[in-house]
């Protein structure tokens, strides 16, 4: 390939490298004159040979080795480089280097630039901000000349289309051959408007291109150049490839990347004068910036070359200078010699003498005329590139390598509803929304390290919180900016908020997975058909499976998905084609409709019957029905529960009066209970039978209660049942010595109708009623050796048989026995089993008798006391001592039973206050009383029993005794309860 076709012509030095070969391959003329060498000597050479040695040194090598592979990777790296002439002359350069063709070569261009010559170095720096801007927003530049039909495309226009800069194709014909259809006619008529005298000097126009099976989405903006006449001479545009903002809005655009630009150091110039300007010494430099020679300079004033819009300004700033602030710094236009106008930047200092007078200045100063025109220059360029960086559909942040912001685009101040100077300055992870977010601000951190160290771009999901507290998705791009010298100096982030989308999404799977549930979870059988000609099956739930099991077949999800409805109907139902006409006909009906249809069918199946209520329902789409849902629901057991219930109705009809008479007897039985905490004592050794309850009771162990009559073993009886976990069932009382011996057995075990005479229906036995709580047979040593049998078998295998069954009964019950007769001698008078003895013998409770407890005795008359004082309207107070004694002194055959009949009949025949009983003289002369217990129980219930008279016994409202007393309703009950406080008949 002849290189010098496309080097010969180039107004700068160029050379062409064979990367493979590691030399150089080709040159033109201006580079022989550059290096000063001959052809044959430049194309021995390696490139970092022509580099001197003692700035480079070993790194030359390396470095070249790097830039060049920079160049291949189509980086276009642009370098500093500096080049020692034959006379030892050190020249700085820039060094461009780009791939050059054929591509299938690994050749690389290199332009030399000698920066002495060189003036337009913030052109340069300009355009190649432009130039990475365009890159980084994925934007490609096109110029057409329509006349001469001549189109040219940048490299990144290439990269959009999908092309190479070396394919050989007709890039107008193809561009429009390759526009969506859709979008062809609406371009065409834009760019032939465009084209006419009348059309637009500009258009923006956004389309779509089929390139290789993808479809983009690209906005284009076009600047027309007309002659005189109104023709277009020359059309220059962009084109932006906005595909992932239209579709998915999750790529990202690079946007505005931020240069320094280079200002090159000035000489500086060095003038003295006195107060009106006049100069009094003025340095080479000054004379040769105005071309002035020193005669005209010395004794001639200054302000004349000041711009008079200037002057005034000047002069002022100057004049205020003192001691101790003696210098200022300013910039002002000046008059040049050749009558143009520049700009200086001038550092004045003044000098005062010992009075604190100004007595001279002496002024240093260095042209900045091409600073401040660069300045304006990228001013106007800088606000080219703001308004594109802020016109960008993402949030936009430019960062230093340190990850603090330089820049934030308007999009992401107005989301978040703050001013960039909130922003500006602050690392990124520590931005509005993220603050205090510890997880979120090490994530970016560590993104950014990440990016720095593999230098590839990374896309990642971030969020953040706006100022209403609600949370942002969004998808982050982060990349390298490379600055003018390749080197990687700023952070670009840019990120799309897909909060929506990701909401939306997770609605979307939540839905679904909840219709999914519902659809499997329901008993109903489900079936979802394709609303066309054959009613494909789409969808069935794990019901339909299992029906197939009714016809003896195994269908799996995967089997029955795609098949016709007509499989089902023929393969599986066993329908005739008749009955399969008719459910067609009932499936185009729901299709013109668009309305339910419900029908009936019945199955039989092997002496098997299935009836099922089915129900068509049309799934509408766009006003088409577009699927249909068939529920059949199993309707069978309805059926059959009806029957059931009708012939179940007279047996519960019967049994209505039966269960309301053990209602009866139950409630009657809770009504009686009695919490061992309310027993009346004060000995220790009733204290002890307590302490034995209470160990007790937690067990379901077996309890045989023993002492003589009228001790209260009953009472105990009901106190381990109440303090049990059993306690929320009754406890059902038995006196076996009070049945009748031809009864006992059917009220302890039950009987079924018919099992003797009189014996109209079936009925529970008291064992049966005390399931789950416990049961208490009292008097259990005169019970008949022959019923003793069974309830042995109750103990040992927890089963009952009524009178007349032919099966037994699983029961859980608590037996607890009392006797007050000597079972171990009932033993050997084989009045008693032995093994019964040992199974009840347990946990043995013996209650010993009044006498032996005397203290007892006297808390005991307090209490009866008081109670029959309310039953018999009484207002006893004392007790005399010699009554007293008599009662703690009596023997009490009949315990506590026959202490209260006592205290009742006393009691009624008491006149007065004192306590009198007839078994003991009154002996009025003796003034000793019996002192009442004075205790605070003792107390509290006898103010409850006067107050409770005093109100009528009534208890809540206004007038009631709890209003009295100051305390709760329930309270008073509860108290009522534990003092055995009832209301007289």
């Amino acid at each position: 390939m002849d290189h010098q076709l496309f080097i010969k012509d180039l107004k700068k030095p160029v050379v062409i490298l064979d990367v493979d070969r590691g030399h150089f391959v080709d040159c033109n003329d201006l580079a022989l004159d550059f290096f000063q060498l001959s052809k044959k000597e430049i194309l021995k050479k390696k490139p970092y040979e022509l580099s001197p040695s003692h700035v480079y040194g070993h790194e030359a090598e390396a470095y070249s080795r790097q830039v060049i592979q920079e160049a291949l990777a189509g980086a276009n790296p642009v370098f500093d480089w500096i080049h020692r002439d034959k006379d030892g002359n050190e020249i700085p350069c820039e060094v461009r280097l780009i791939r050059f063709p054929p591509y299938n070569r690994q050749l690389v261009r290199g332009t030399i630039i000698d920066k002495r010559l060189d003036n337009s170095a913030i052109t340069r720096e300009s355009e190649e901000r432009l130039r990475l801007t365009l890159e980084s927003a994925s934007i490609g530049t096109y110029d057409w000349y329509p006349k001469e039909d001549k189109l040219s495309w940048d490299e990144g226009l290439f990269k959009i289309f999908e092309l190479k800069p070396t394919d050989n194709i007709d890039l107008n014909a193809h561009f429009f051959s390759i526009i969506h259809p859709e979008d062809q006619e609406r371009v065409g008529k834009e760019f032939e408007h465009s084209l006419t005298p009348e059309g637009p000097d500009g258009h923006q126009i956004e389309y779509r291109i089929n390139v290789n099976g993808k479809v983009k989405h690209l906005l284009a903006n076009s600047k027309m150049i007309r002659d005189k006449e109104g023709e277009v001479i020359r059309m220059l545009g962009t084109t932006q490839d906005i595909t992932a903002l239209r579709e998915s809005e999750q790529k990202l655009k690079q946007s505005e990347v931020l240069f320094k630009s280079i200002v090159q150091d000035q000489e500086e110039m060095i003038v003295r004068w006195k107060k009106g300007g006049i100069r009094t010494f003025a340095n080479r430099a000054y004379l040769e910036k105005f071309n002035l020679s020193e005669e005209e300079v010395i004794g001639s004033s200054f302000y004349d070359l000041i711009d008079k819009k200037d002057q005034k300004a000047v002069i002022a700033k100057l004049e205020s200078l003192t001691p101790d602030n003696p210098t200022v710094k300013k910039s002002h236009r000046v008059y040049l010699p050749d009558g143009s106008t520049g700009w200086q930047e001038w550092t004045d200092r003044a000098i005062f003498d010992d009075s604190g007078s100004i007595v001279e200045f002496q002024s240093t100063g260095r042209d900045i005329t091409e600073i401040v025109k660069a300045r304006e220059a990228l001013k106007v360029s800088e606000a080219r590139y703001r308004n594109v960086f802020n016109q960008q559909f993402q949030f936009t942040a430019l960062l230093d390598l340190d990850g603090k912001i330089l820049h934030i685009n308007n999009l992401a101040l107005k989301t978040q509803g703050v001013l960039e100077d909130e922003f500006i300055g602050k690392y990124f992870w520590n931005s509005p929304g993220w603050e205090g977010n510890k997880e979120i601000q090490q994530k970016v951190k560590d993104q950014i390290e990440k990016l720095k160290k593999s230098k590839k771009p990374l896309l990642v999901e971030d969020r953040f919180k706006d100022p209403h507290g609600k949370t942002h998705y969004t998808k982050s791009h982060y990349s390298l900016i490379r600055n003018a010298s390749g080197e990687f100096d700023n952070i670009l982030v840019q990120a799309i908020d897909v909060t929506e989308e990701k909401e939306s999404k997770k609605e979307i799977a939540e839905r679904e997975k909840k219709l999914n549930n519902i659809f499997n979870v329901t008993s109903d059988i489900l079936v979802l058909i394709r609303a066309d000609k054959d009613y494909v099956i789409e969808e069935v739930n794990d019901s339909f499976l299992r029906l197939s099991t009714f016809f003896g077949k195994k269908v799996t999800r995967e089997f029955a998905v795609g098949k016709s409805i007509e499989w089902l109907f023929r393969d599986l139902l066993n329908i005739g084609d008749e009955e399969i006409r008719k459910r067609y006909e009932k499936y185009e009906k729901v299709c013109e409709t668009k309305e339910r249809n419900t029908y009936t069918q019945r199955l039989d199946k092997e002496g098997r019957t299935l009836i099922t209520e089915i129900v068509l329902s049309p799934l509408i789409q766009d006003g088409k029905v577009t699927h249909i849902l068939i529920r059949l629901a199993d309707i069978t057991q309805q059926e059959l529960a009806k029957i059931e219930l009708e012939e179940a109705y007279d047996e519960l009809s019967k049994l209505k009066a039966e269960i309301e008479q053990e209602n009866i007897y139950l409630k009657e039985e809770i009504r009686q209970a009695h919490d061992f905490e309310n027993m009346v004592f004060r000995s220790e050794a009733f204290r002890k039978i307590l302490n034995s309850v209470e160990q007790v009771a937690k067990t379901d162990a077996t309890v045989l209660i023993t002492g003589e009559t009228g001790t209260g073993k009953e009472l105990i009886a009901r106190a381990i049942h109440n303090v049990s976990k059993r306690s929320e069932k009754p406890m059902i009382k038995v006196n076996t010595a009070a049945i009748p011996r031809d009864l006992i057995e059917s009220e302890l075990f039950g009987h079924e109708k018919g099992a003797f005479t009189g014996a109209v229906g079936e009925k529970p036995g008291k064992f049966e009623l005390a399931d789950g709580g416990s049961i208490f047979l009292d008097e259990i040593g005169d019970m008949p050796l022959d019923l003793q049998v069974k309830i042995l078998r109750v103990l040992q295998e927890g089963e009952v048989e009524r009178l007349g069954s032919t099966s037994s009964k699983k029961i859980n019950v608590r037996i607890i026995t009392a006797t007050n007769k000597n079972l171990e001698q009932a033993i050997k008078d084989g009045k008693f089993r032995e093994d019964l003895y040992f199974r009840l013998n347990v946990f043995p409770i013996e209650i010993p008798p009044l006498r032996s407890r005397p203290d007892d005795i006297p808390i005991l008359v307090e209490h009866f006391i008081s109670k029959y004082n309310v039953k018999h309207s009484k207002e006893v107070k004392s007790i005399p001592k010699s009554v007293m004694d008599y009662l703690r002194n009596y023997t009490w055959p009949g315990n506590v039973r026959e202490l209260e009949n006592t205290m009742e009949r006393a009691i009624i025949l008491t006149e007065g206050e004192k306590l009198q009983l007839p078994e003991v003289e009154d002996d009025s002369s003796n003034g000793d009383q019996w002192t009442h217990d004075n205790s605070l129980e003792v107390v509290q219930e006898n103010h409850i029993r006067k107050v409770l008279k005093e109100c009528h016994w009534k208890i809540e409202g206004k007038n009631g005794a709890a209003h009295q007393l100051k305390i709760k309703p329930s309270t008073l009950r509860d108290k009522m309860r534990k003092f055995d406080i009832k209301r007289p008949d």
